[in-house]
């Protein structure tokens, strides 16, 4: 156990964005004593992220906000209002394709994308966070920090504007950990010496328009109403992204000879605007801004105790609307992680799990960062002949996934896996449940936390050995459950019963963050499973070296088959 009491904080998170306070929140729910460090002054009301994924609606639920956030629309479901497929229009104006990005049950069992709102999400979190007695400390402007090794020290000085003189006064906070939430440009970053590895070189420049009517409760007849669509003309290629209240967020490419400061430019702008029926008399311009994408991450996430979560250690170019999605998605992974780093102190290898961090959540980001780079040089064509070429090839080899799969883990990671068909690493399934007379998402009911799930004709607690299921309890916190049977759970829609029998199982293993650590194929190989995780996580404890799981696992697999029983009994 680690003398929390001796330093301010448990974790320092610095950064008051939503993957900041997300952060925080996540880690105050687990018992962590808590501090948001801020440079701004004020928060940041602009539009900014406009779309998540259903695992951000996922991570939200159990923290018990879901329904104020989905009540004040900060995150609002795209169907029936928009139409399931991204459409590109090329070079003469026609369709080029098609690209599917919604309309398909996730494994969250829900909608894959989300329409997000992210100044009310922003406003939210703060609420939540001053309401549970998490102090958000503004006005810290971070200069420096220290690792002890036992702790670290985060240093800052008092905000000052751009035009003024900044304070001599410097102050320190200190903490078990230091969670660096700040951004892009992240000082968090740079005084932990953690290189940004940047994939582009900002070549393009884009004028974002936020725009919205100024009666928002009049009928709207804007162009692309219901549609997102991508318009690849040469002469100037563009993106229009719908959402909630006839709002658009349209991005246009800047050519080389026009000045970023045409972002200015009144007349420039409304131009720009006016084929989507925008004026300055029907519209509003809630935000305009240049910016060159830099796509890219850090060189690790993690450096002794400070670590990066967000835009901080990846920067996604927004043509997936993948960016805070992302970073929200890192909070999850983190917090629990760290969660036994405060409770455990150097019992536990927290090294090694902010290893397993950093590589899960890199391959992921890298995934997103790539495949949002390739995107753009898609769009960024401005030569005739080039833009035809390139419209010829996509009418040949149509893009059938608009979006990547981010319900996977990047590898290697702290899960089992044996082969791609094998679910480890992959996100367990979400779907309504009933257990002990309540209805609802797995999630909340069944609850959060290290979850042994079984299916077979006994509970996977009678597999495991007692010192095992000591330190299960003990160390994870970890709990049991059972489909089926008449104190079982009950699986409403028969997904989970499907799940089992697709893949053999007779137990599952799933982390806090929602992901599958292994999958038992028959009740001997339930405490090879739950031990290997232990001793990954608590390498000093008594328990068989990792090396021997997979030989483990497979004289286990001679035992017996699992025979997975129809769980909605």
């Amino acid at each position: 156990m680690s003398n929390r009491n001796h330093y301010d904080c448990d974790v320092a998170v610095v950064g008051a964005g939503p993957v900041g306070m997300l952060t925080a929140l996540l880690l105050h729910q687990l018992g962590n004593r808590v501090h948001i460090l801020e440079r701004r002054p004020e928060r940041w009301n602009l539009p900014r992220a406009v779309t998540c994924y259903s695992q951000t609606l996922r991570i939200l639920r159990p923290l018990g906000i879901l329904d104020d956030i989905l009540d004040a629309k900060a995150i609002y479901p795209f169907r029936p209002h928009l139409a399931d497929q991204c459409e590109w229009y090329g070079a003469d104006g026609s369709l080029v394709a098609q690209i599917p990005f919604n309309g398909t049950l996730s494994r969250s069992g829900m909608d894959v994308v989300y329409g997000m709102n992210q100044m009310a999400l922003d406003h939210i979190l703060e609420q939540t966070c001053v309401a549970r007695g998490i102090p958000l400390l503004r006005g810290r402007a971070v200069v420096g920090l220290t690792d002890h090794g036992s702790h670290v020290s985060i240093h800052w000085r008092p905000y000052a504007p751009k035009d003024a003189a900044p304070s001599a006064a410097h102050h320190s906070t200190t903490a078990l950990f230091i969670v660096g939430c700040d951004g892009a440009r992240s000082a968090v970053r740079s005084a932990a010496c953690i290189p940004f590895l940047a994939q582009s070189r900002a070549q393009h420049r884009w004028l974002v328009l936020d725009v919205s009517p100024r009666d928002p409760s009049a009928p709207c007849t804007w162009k692309d109403e219901g549609h997102f669509r991508q318009y690849n003309d040469p002469a100037r290629p563009c993106t229009s992204a719908p959402s909630l209240g006839f709002r658009r967020r349209i991005e246009f490419m800047l050519l080389p000879h026009e000045p970023s400061a045409v972002v200015d430019d009144d007349a420039f702008v409304w131009g720009l605007l006016q084929p989507w029926g925008a004026t300055p008399e029907n519209a509003v311009l809630a935000r305009r801004t240049v910016f060159s994408p830099t796509g890219g991450w850090v060189d690790g996430f993690a450096r002794g105790r400070v670590v990066l979560a967000g835009d901080a250690a990846h920067n996604t170019p927004q043509f997936l609307g993948a960016g805070a999605n992302t970073g929200l998605r890192d909070a999850k992974a983190l917090a629990w992680r760290l969660d036994l780093g405060v409770r455990h102190g150097d019992a536990v290898d927290w090294g090694r799990l902010l290893e397993d961090y950093s590589r899960e959540q890199h391959g992921i980001a890298e995934q997103l960062v790539s495949l949002a780079l390739d995107v753009e040089a898609l769009i960024a064509v401005t030569d005739p002949v080039e833009a035809t070429k390139r419209d010829e090839r996509m009418r040949e080899e149509p893009i059938a996934n608009g979006y990547p799969d981010v319900e996977g883990l990047g590898p290697p990671g702290m899960y089992l896996k044996s082969g791609q068909e094998d679910e480890g690493g992959k996100l367990w399934i979400g779907d309504e449940v009933v257990y002990q007379g309540k209805k609802g998402p797995f999630d909340v009911v069944v609850g959060q936390g290290w979850i042994l799930l079984g299916a077979g004709p006994d509970s996977p607690a009678k597999a495991m050995r007692n010192d095992t299921s000591a330190r299960y309890e003990g160390l994870f916190a970890g709990s049991v459950f059972q489909f089926g049977g008449a104190d079982g759970i009950k699986d409403l829609n028969g997904r989970y019963t499907d799940w089992f029998k697709k893949n053999d199982a007779y137990a599952v293993l799933i982390r806090p963050d929602f992901y599958i650590y292994g999958i038992a194929r028959n009740r001997y190989q339930v405490d090879v499973i739950v031990r290997s995780a232990l001793d990954h996580a608590f390498p000093k404890e008594v328990g068989k070296p990792e090396a021997e799981v997979p030989l483990l696992l497979e004289r286990s697999g001679l035992e017996g088959q699992g025979a997975p029983l129809d769980v909605r009994s």
